[in-house]
């Protein structure tokens, strides 16, 4: 069970949400008097739509699902950024307050909880005891890009369940290690990753990039690892990663992790209006040359494209990326293609779709 991922692609949310529950027969984990926490990440009060916060039509499918098997004790619990009100207005603004009262949930500010000690290789934590109280508890990240940590998804979101002191303390001392150390403690049951339109490089938002998918699994680590690729990262770049193998928070992924991928050939185009065009993802489609490109496919190559400079000072408007459904069948010596539409090309980066890392480390070789 452990080393299954779940992928679902579209974009009705709530809809795809409920497949990946019903594919992963989660109900068979779940007891109608079982006390259920939904954390999502709200770190700030900001529209989904801009890269940074959990789509709150995924948390809907998930109440959903829950009631369906009769399970009335539901919270979502979040702790925003620092400050005393940010989690209020991130719950307003992300359309939760609205979704507690349409479903007769119960919202919950993490910071005004009363908190437990802990302390583990001279670290000390303080996590909300409602935490360790639930039942079962539903981790629910957005896979985007971070500042200072490279990647934020699985294991990084439960610094939410820990008061603001802590949360500046840890930033001063380095994020990395307290984020595995805290993962020891907290052990979610479920992961659902909110994939729709992460941002390319910042937790705050404002640089989102659609790719219009959600992944389900039960390891954090192992999501965090395999998601680290799909935004042009190797899991060993990454800090915290390494210090979840080395205090057994989870394993990595490897060739004997099970894919299981619903909707694999219907994965929607690369065409919503709604996300914002930042003026960093304008800069980097000026080296692509895009015809109907499913979304998850040409997020991987924008989170690849933005880390490799010199690759993209050299390449001119004759010689831009190519990557979509639109080039199947064509041949083409030239130009370089993404993915298995672009499988008849002499220079093409095979999968459907590719991983950023996949093509980034073909972005190197040409450089």
């Amino acid at each position: 069970m452990k080393d299954k991922i779940y992928i679902n692609y579209g974009k009705n949310l709530i809809k795809m949400t409920n497949d990946l529950m019903e594919k992963a027969e989660i109900s068979k984990y779940l007891k109608s008097d079982m006390k259920v926490i939904i954390k999502p990440n709200l770190v700030l009060p900001s529209p989904a739509k801009n890269g940074a916060t959990t789509h709150s039509e995924i948390v809907e499918g998930i109440i959903k699902y829950l009631q369906t098997q009769n399970i009335t004790d539901i919270s979502i619990a979040e702790g925003a950024w620092v400050g005393e009100e940010t989690t209020t207005k991130a719950f307003k603004v992300c359309g939760y307050t609205d979704l507690s009262k349409r479903y007769d949930v119960n919202l919950i500010d993490t910071k005004k909880e009363e908190t437990i000690d802990y302390e583990i290789e001279n670290t000390k934590f303080r996590i909300s005891k409602i935490f360790q109280e639930t039942d079962y508890l539903i981790n629910v990240p957005v896979l985007k890009g971070h500042c200072q940590t490279k990647l934020t998804n699985c294991l990084k979101n439960l610094k939410g369940c820990i008061p603001d002191k802590d949360k500046r303390y840890y930033h001063n001392i380095g994020l990395h290690k307290p984020i595995a150390l805290l993962n020891t403690i907290l052990k979610p049951d479920l992961h659902i990753v909110d994939s729709i339109c992460g941002d390319l490089t910042f937790e705050e938002g404002g640089n989102p990039i659609e790719s219009n998918r959600i992944f389900l699994g039960y390891d954090g680590l192992l999501l965090d690892s395999y998601c680290s690729k799909l935004i042009a990262y190797n899991p060993e770049e990454i800090e915290y990663i390494k210090y979840g193998v080395k205090y057994n928070v989870g394993k990595l992924f490897d060739e004997h992790t099970k894919i299981i991928e619903l909707n694999k050939n219907h994965k929607p185009n690369k065409d919503n209006k709604d996300f914002i065009k930042s003026k960093l993802a304008k800069e980097l489609e000026r080296y692509v040359d895009e015809n109907s490109a499913c979304s998850p496919c040409y997020a991987g190559l924008i989170f690849a494209l933005n880390k490799i400079e010199s690759y993209n000072k050299k390449n001119n408007e004759n010689n831009k990326i190519r990557i979509g459904q639109g080039f199947k069948g064509q041949t083409n010596n030239r130009n370089l293609g993404i993915g298995d539409c672009c499988k008849n090309f002499s220079k093409y980066v095979k999968g459907c779709p590719p991983s950023g890392l996949d093509i980034l480390n073909y972005l190197k070789l040409l450089d």
